[in-house]
């Protein structure tokens, strides 16, 4: 029998756990925005931006246990997002595009590199252990 807190003690658990339940946000939320009348543009930021700030302080919070102060972590997770937000995107387009990828699979590959680098870029560099200045 798997132990729960054994596992969740990952951080790469922790991470996956956060940034799914951002996903299943992010995707909720816009439904509803939409549903509710608010049109697409709008709908789809806002429902971003709360899944930005939720995704930002579990994982701040949770998976990184309170890593570093916000001054400092913030602004290089947003860095971070906007950099993976650009190469999702031209990685997408190379996939389909040039090397003329079936879109499932440009969205797999494209999802678990993006999500690999996330993980690597926010354990390395926006909440890493920063006690030497």
């Amino acid at each position: 029998m798997v132990d729960l807190r054994t596992v969740l003690r990952s951080r790469a658990v922790r991470f996956v756990i956060v940034g799914g339940g951002a996903t299943a946000l992010l995707a909720t939320l816009t439904y509803v925005f939409l549903r509710a009348g608010a049109p697409p543009f709008p709908a789809g930021l806002c429902a971003y931006g709360v899944s930005f700030v939720f995704a930002y302080l579990m994982q701040r919070n949770w998976t990184f246990g309170g890593a570093g102060r916000h001054s400092r972590t913030l602004p290089r997770y947003f860095a971070l997002q906007f950099g993976l937000a650009l190469a999702s995107g031209g990685l997408a387009q190379v996939l389909v595009k040039t090397l003329k990828w079936a879109p499932a699979e440009a969205s797999a590959v494209m999802t678990l590199c993006v999500s690999a680098f996330s993980y690597l870029g926010s354990s390395r560099w926006v909440f890493a252990d920063n006690r030497s200045g």
